[in-house]
């Protein structure tokens, strides 16, 4: 006959508290740490990787577009790089250095797919509603490269920055 195994009883069965001290994670989790300084430091950098991500979803929460739209009231091709609801902020491009006696900033290529002539975008920026805009992008247009790309982004960074400055002013 086969022997019959003895049952343990129900009391001494590990209830999953008593993990033995050699077991290896499993592969896919984060490496935990073992001594308190160790755990301390990790939630410290966690915390600060999520106040950096705060920071940055406060700073940059501006329904931010890249296209090119023809603008009705200005009669030229504008970068519209902002719109909220109603509200568009754009670029405006130009074919001339100056504009209202201020100085343009030069392009060194034209945005403008097959059209060599010199291309600046002008002092300032355009604040505007949606009517003054035209429906569709422009597809005859592209993106901005290299230099250009730098000097309208930091354009539109100094733009927002101000905006930002006078808000709290007036708060």
């Amino acid at each position: 006959m086969n022997k019959a195994r003895k049952k343990k009883p129900a009391a001494n069965k590990t209830t999953g508290k008593n993990k033995s001290v050699n077991a290896k994670p499993a592969k896919n989790t984060v490496q935990t740490a073992k001594t308190k300084k160790e755990k301390i430091a990790l939630l410290e950098r966690m915390i600060a990787a999520l106040q950096n991500r705060l920071k940055k979803l406060k700073r940059d929460s501006s329904p931010e577009r890249n296209e090119f739209r023809y603008n009705i009231d200005e009669r030229h091709m504008n970068f519209l790089f902002w719109a909220d609801g109603n509200d568009y902020r754009s670029l405006g491009l130009t074919h001339e250095a100056e504009t209202f006696g201020k100085k343009n900033m030069p392009l060194k290529e034209n945005p403008k797919k097959g059209d060599t002539e010199k291309s600046f975008i002008r002092n300032g920026v355009i604040e505007g509603e949606r009517h003054s805009y035209s429906r569709k992008t422009a597809k005859n247009y592209k993106r901005f490269q290299g230099d250009d790309l730098a000097n309208v982004k930091s354009k539109i960074r100094k733009y927002k920055r101000e905006k930002r400055l006078k808000k709290t002013k007036i708060d």
